[in-house]
């Protein structure tokens, strides 16, 4: 029986002997290069510390007991921990070694480092690099990497299977003494190629125009029951004609090469009547105008189109309402361009439109007519 307890004791010993010799590891968040996130840290940290927790030849200090200390001595994550820096944390903490660790990227390429340092000495008993291309989730690889370097644990990860471009694994021996530590070379910034302009083809603008007409008129009026001729122009296409037209322009494009415009022409014209010249004959016609339009240079637009209206005479005084008037809907067409300088424009255009049947009780009691008129129009405006 004495035996039996003497060989209890006897393993008990061994057992507590054998885990007091397990050495104590406290792993630090890892410093961050520039450009890196800074939750990258403790995602660093957090990775390598979990290898060592696998690794059964460690024990690992708890990370939150650790992070408070190390917030307390004002490490920074930029910048690099002095290996002197982390040798206090360890003496403190009562730990043998301390990992320490860094994060840097260039262009597209991410390196975790990390060297474990042995407190007594101050010295780098091993250091551990890994590489690899890609976005911030490589870091979780990464650092599954370097932890098992640095513990002798084997680490299958998805990156670990790419091939050596994407991951590159620096072989280093443990050292003895401590030597300085390579400082990662600054991102080269290059200058971005001045590229050339692409040139984009001039827009059609909009416009609002007041023009000039210079008008010719195409008319007979008729008795319907007869079929007699009772009005005529003084002469056909550019009849008789003492004054000058106005016509109100706007126009509006649309989608890529269309136009929609709205208008207004005012005329007047020698009308012959019984063989007598009455010269206050007038026409006036609203219009719905819809074309193409296009923009050969960036100051010169043209359009074309067809216009729907309603053509109206009026024979006698208007103003005083002792005219007669007679009207009906008209058809025509347009084709105009703009020069524009800024906001001011010149316009040249030319327009006709045709009504083939008018109507009106006091012009027409008895019959009925057609009127066509158009001309060339030159005016100025605004263009936006």
């Amino acid at each position: 029986m004495k035996k039996r307890y003497g060989l209890l004791l006897l393993l008990l010993s061994a057992g507590f002997l054998f885990a007091q010799d397990i050495p104590k590891v406290a792993v630090l968040n890892a410093s961050l290069g520039e450009n890196v996130p800074i939750n990258a840290s403790a995602i660093v940290g957090d990775s390598i510390n979990e290898m060592f927790v696998k690794s059964p030849k460690f024990q690992v200090t708890d990370r939150s007991a650790l992070a408070s200390l190390q917030e307390e001595k004002m490490f920074q994550l930029s910048g690099e921990v002095s290996d002197n820096d982390a040798v206090d944390i360890g003496k403190t903490i009562g730990a043998r070694y301390i990992c320490v660790s860094n994060v840097n990227v260039l262009g597209d390429t991410f390196s975790v480092s990390a060297r474990l340092i042995e407190v007594e000495t101050a010295q780098v008993v091993n250091q551990q690099t890994r590489r690899m291309r890609g976005g911030v989730e490589v870091l979780y690889d990464l650092a599954d990497l370097v932890g098992g370097a640095l513990t002798g644990l084997t680490v299958v990860t998805p990156a670990s299977s790419q091939p050596p471009a994407e991951e590159e694994p620096v072989k280093e021996t443990p050292v003895q003494k401590e030597e300085p530590v390579a400082q990662t070379q600054p991102e080269r910034r290059t200058e971005p190629v001045a590229k050339t302009p692409s040139r984009t083809a001039p827009e059609p603008q909009s416009h609002l125009m007041f023009s000039f007409m210079f008008p010719s008129f195409d008319s007979e009026i008729y008795h319907t029951a007869s079929g007699e001729v009772i009005y005529d122009v003084a002469d056909f296409y550019g009849g008789t004609s003492e004054d000058i037209g106005v016509d109100l322009h706007y126009l509006e494009p649309f989608l890529k090469y269309g136009y929609i415009s709205f208008g207004m022409t005012v005329s007047m014209q020698t009308m012959t009547i019984a063989g007598v010249d009455y010269d206050n004959f007038m026409n006036v016609e609203p219009y719905l105008g819809l074309g193409l339009i296009f923009a050969p240079l960036s100051f010169l637009d043209v359009y074309g189109g067809f216009t729907l209206g309603y053509l109206a005479l009026v024979l006698g005084d208007f103003w005083d309402n002792s005219g007669e008037v007679a009207g009906g809907g008209a058809f025509g067409m347009e084709l105009g361009s703009d020069l524009h300088f800024g906001g001011l424009g010149l316009t040249l255009r030319y327009r006709y439109a045709y009504a083939g049947e008018l109507t009106g009780d006091v012009i027409f009691p008895n019959g009925e007519g057609d009127m066509g008129h158009g001309g060339v129009m030159v005016g100025v405006g605004f263009v936006y």
